[in-house]
């Protein structure tokens, strides 16, 4: 996953990267799943972008301290 800023925005995303030929599960079925989960939280999907070899899932970005402090307050993983 890469830290990375969508072109015109200031605000940071997140990049997830598969591979076509290396991925664990069929990717189609992870990008349907995150695509019908809306829950605050729960990191949301922006956009899917794809080359010939690599599927690239464009999510909002949460820095390790937000996710920290959600489970801080909530004592919840």
């Amino acid at each position: 996953v890469w830290k990375a800023t969508r072109v015109g925005e200031c605000n940071p995303v997140a990049i997830k990267v598969l591979s076509k030929k290396s991925a664990p599960a069929p990717i189609e079925k992870e990008i349907l799943l995150h695509k019908s989960l809306v829950h605050p939280n729960i990191v949301r999907l922006l956009e899917v972008l794809e080359d010939e070899e690599r599927v690239y899932i464009c999510l909002l970005y949460t820095s390790d301290a937000a996710c920290l402090a959600g489970i801080g307050r909530t004592g919840l993983l």
